[in-house]
């Protein structure tokens, strides 16, 4: 038995997804985990499909177990995002490999920029570009490239590049025994609008489907169908909440929220007070240092309750969204060597104590505020009640 995870969120799971765990097949993998965001996603924007119905679309297209990558994690930005990943690979405990997708596929590269990005030397170059005002990416892009040139410094600018060298770094951190393999990325860029023949990136997918236009033959067919055939949420319908939300904080909960630094707290206020939509808001609060994207997390941040000063360091419990069978035995294994709490159903949440059930209350009122994305809102408590997704291949 060769385990290998893949950290997600296939969102939703399309064709390059599915040529990526061939290739892990391949290579010898014979039991595939993936590490897939729940219902909101690194992007600081709801999931295209609730996390069952994308665990099932990926069960479908070969992968063997999904378990989920907590909120508190899976919404943050690369760093924590990767730092989660491998926390939850590591606490599974019978990971043996760990691929992702790379424009560059040069895994020595990506490691060696992985390895400076821990060095002293790099925080003292980072210091002078944070001081100019620049974002934190690209204060670190310009560190590197005086560090290490422009080859190392372009893999930060190639979004599975910079990904992937976060999960190295995270790979580092806990001194893990899981090996990386980068893996060359099939078809369109992460952001490319533009399909290419039969692949289009997940963000086409989502434009191409909230326009009304085809997107469901850019998805592997039992995927398509899962999927087509599903209830799909309306992030819109989150916006009057997360105004509301706002109108409500004063500056001191602001300023707590993650990320908040240097006063934005009181930038924000005024964007407030004279804006009437998040768009709004973020247009008007945005600088060189808080860029559109930053500013959309720590305003879901808000929404979520998160608190700059209250957040997990560790993954608390493994949360299981589907299996094939397969997939069972990946858990069965992970009976003898799971460092964490494993979660088949909300049952099983009753013996958490202490610190984990808070996380995992905290998670479910999350998977609550998603649910006022559909037409009609789902009841609290929905996605309590939804057992573990099983399909017998």
């Amino acid at each position: 038995m060769k385990t290998a995870a893949v950290i997600c969120e296939w969102n939703p799971f399309h064709r390059g997804h599915q040529v990526l765990l061939e290739q892990m097949r391949q290579s010898g993998c014979t039991h595939i985990v993936g590490i897939m965001s729940g219902h909101f996603t690194q992007r600081a924007e709801p999931a295209f499909a609730d996390k069952y119905t994308r665990a099932a679309a990926a069960l479908s297209a070969g992968a063997d177990l999904v378990i989920e990558l907590p909120v508190f994690f899976s919404c943050f930005g690369a760093q924590r995002f990767a730092l989660g990943g491998i926390q939850t690979a590591e606490a599974l405990g019978n990971v043996e490999e760990l691929f992702f997708g790379s424009e560059s596929g040069d895994l020595p590269q990506l490691t060696a920029v992985a390895r400076l990005l821990r060095e002293e030397r790099f925080s003292k170059a980072l210091r002078p570009f944070l001081q100019q005002g620049l974002s934190y990416a690209a204060a670190r892009t310009e560190a590197v490239r005086t560090l290490s040139g422009e080859a190392c410094a372009a893999l930060l600018c190639r979004p599975n590049d910079s990904l992937g060298i976060e999960y190295i770094s995270a790979l580092q951190a806990v001194s893990s025994r899981i090996t990386p393999h980068a893996v060359l990325r099939t078809g369109c860029g992460h952001e490319e609008l533009q399909p290419q023949g039969e692949f289009a990136s997940s963000s086409a997918i989502r434009a191409r489907q909230k326009a009304g236009e085809r997107w469901l033959s850019f998805l592997p067919e039992e995927a398509g169908k899962i999927i087509g055939n599903a209830s799909l949420p309306d992030p819109d319908r989150l916006e009057t909440a997360l105004l509301y939300r706002l109108r409500s904080m004063t500056a001191e909960e602001l300023k707590h929220l993650p990320e908040v630094e240097e006063g934005l707290e009181h930038r924000l206020l005024r964007a407030l007070s004279e804006s009437t939509s998040i768009e709004q808001v973020l247009e008007r609060a945005k600088t060189k240092r808080y860029t559109h994207a930053r500013l959309k997390r720590i305003l879901l941040y808000a929404l979520l309750h998160f608190c700059r000063d209250d957040l997990p360091q560790e993954v608390p419990y493994i949360r299981v969204l589907g299996m094939s069978q397969r997939g069972q035995e990946v858990l069965r294994s992970a009976g003898q060597t799971a460092r964490v709490p494993l979660l088949l159903r909300h049952k099983d949440s009753l013996s958490l104590s202490g610190e984990a059930r808070r996380r995992y209350e905290q998670d479910s009122r999350c998977d609550d505020i998603f649910s006022l994305c559909y037409e009609p809102v789902l009841p609290a408590g929905y996605f309590r009640t939804k057992g573990i997704v099983r399909v017998s291949s």
